[in-house]
């Protein structure tokens, strides 16, 4: 088959495509496309046209047709069957990652995942038989290596350690390298990305813990410098699962405490722990017995995160109306006139009473904690906390038709956002938070009629560098 053939493979696939009414019509049509070139190349031309079938089908979203996984299989045995390992090894990738999110769906089935894998794997052996060397060996296994660290983050542990030993063997076959440097920043990046996140919502940490143990599986054998070193430093300060003997000695210590604040920070840490083994409702019922006591929350930091935190929980097990109240505790201290308290924590319940009040229609009241965030916001000196809060008091001014002022907060945000890009108090602060402070403007500027504005602004700004939204040279 010559290039041309190839550019008019792909039209009649398109045209099959438009001719067709279901998935029955589809399905003849790709299929007369597919006979033809079988006939024509015998072969080349089976294999070129199924390649080129299943790849519309995943680029046109048309994966749920039900004749489409027979379809990527003979495609995948015809690529094999013509030495086309590397086009072989793209359908088995696709179809793994197809399995992983129906699984995620509770849709697939981890058999329909291990016999992708398998075939992918296969594949990819296959090719590097043919393609790798000393010298390509670093570029093809970072290739590989990138794919293995996407496909270690499905959830079936024993496809996890499926993963783990065919890298493995790949090592032991072709040997350690330096991955590119790019493929490093990443790591790098999403390193900061988990420290960031540890460090304002330990809760969220043993699900971090996880993932930096799966890279670390994959990286160990590799020449990346520290990276390893610093992963494994993050995941020491993860606190582990917690076993009944540890909460019974922790108890132990709570209960002999003799000081609000220490009672409180012993508590607070044991109920994250507790959250993270999924126990909720026992640090509901521990947070419970600390709030309850005639302490004001006002005269002592630790006492003032427990309320926070039992509002938190309380609130993500639907009890919105006893949440509320702790939240507003909390949220209505003043800091200028507390010495106690940090901003900080003020802030938090600020953030969080917000989204509770925007959540129930009560647009006025939201708006009014979000404009004491930002106030927060500013006097902490946190830009990235300044905007965020800005474009939430946008969205509750746009709900209140507030149009006029829903504009001033949203230029403001939008001045600090281009001119504050990726700092923090904390240092840099990851780029997947800065993408959504940029998906929150620009949804909030379609809502106002203002994406034109906001498209301008961000070309003004952005528009020499590659990647950025609103660079449509």
């Amino acid at each position: 088959m010559s290039p041309e053939d190839a550019l008019v493979l792909s039209k009649e696939i398109i045209e099959a495509a438009k001719n067709s009414s279901d998935a029955e019509s589809l399905e003849i049509g790709l299929w007369s496309v597919i006979n033809d070139y079988s006939e024509r190349f015998p072969e080349i031309g089976r294999a070129s046209a199924l390649h080129e079938v299943v790849s519309f089908m995943f680029n046109n979203n048309a994966r749920h047709f039900t004749f489409f996984p027979e379809l990527a299989l003979m495609s995948y045995e015809a690529q094999g069957s013509v030495s086309k390992w590397y086009d072989a090894s793209v359908i088995a990738e696709h179809m793994t990652g197809y399995q992983i999110e129906l699984l995620m769906n509770q849709q697939g089935s981890e058999d329909e995942l291990s016999n992708w894998f398998s075939l992918w794997t296969e594949s990819v052996k296959n090719w590097c038989k043919i393609s790798v060397n000393s010298e390509s060996w670093p570029a093809w296994g970072t290739g590989i290596l990138n794919r293995c660290v996407n496909f270690s983050t499905a959830t079936p542990v024993s496809f996890q350690q499926d993963v783990r030993e065919f890298w493995d063997s790949m090592i032991d076959c072709y040997g350690s390298f330096a991955p590119t440097e790019e493929t490093i920043q990443t790591h790098f990046a999403d390193l900061q990305e988990f420290a960031y996140i540890i460090g304002n919502d330990l809760d969220k940490s043993y699900h971090v813990k996880e993932l930096l143990k799966m890279k670390v599986g994959l990286l160990n054998r590799l020449e990346v410098d520290d990276l390893v070193d610093r992963m494994n430093q993050l995941i020491e300060f993860v606190p582990n699962n917690i076993t009944d003997e540890e909460i019974e000695v922790q108890m132990n210590y709570i209960k002999s405490s003799k000081d609000i604040a220490e009672t409180c920070e012993l508590t607070n840490k044991l109920v994250t722990r507790l959250r993270i083994n999924g126990q909720l409702e026992k640090g509901i019922e521990l947070l419970s017995a600390v709030v309850e006591t005639n302490e004001d929350p006002e005269k002592t930091e630790e006492l003032a995160t427990s309320y926070l935190k039992l509002a938190i929980y309380l609130y993500e097990s639907d009890k919105n109306e006893e949440a509320e109240t702790l939240f507003k505790r909390i949220a209505d201290i003043e800091p200028l006139k507390s010495d106690s308290i940090s901003m900080h924590t003020i802030d938090q319940a600020c953030q969080r009473y917000c989204t509770l009040l925007s959540e129930e229609g009560r647009f006025s009241e939201s708006k009014e904690y979000a404009i004491k965030s930002n106030s927060l916001s500013e006097l902490m000196g946190d830009p990235f906390l300044f905007v965020r809060s800005c474009f939430n008091i946008v969205a509750d001014c746009n709900d209140l038709e507030q149009k006029d002022e829903a504009l001033e907060w949203f230029m403001l945000g939008m001045k600090n956002l281009l001119g504050n890009w990726g700092v923090g108090p904390k240092g840099k602060v990851p780029p997947i938070y800065l993408n959504q402070l940029f998906e929150q403007s620009y949804n909030l500027a379609v809502a106002m009629g203002q994406d034109e504005r906001w498209a301008m602004m961000i070309r003004h700004t952005f528009g020499h560098m590659d990647g950025f939204p609103g660079n449509t040279e």
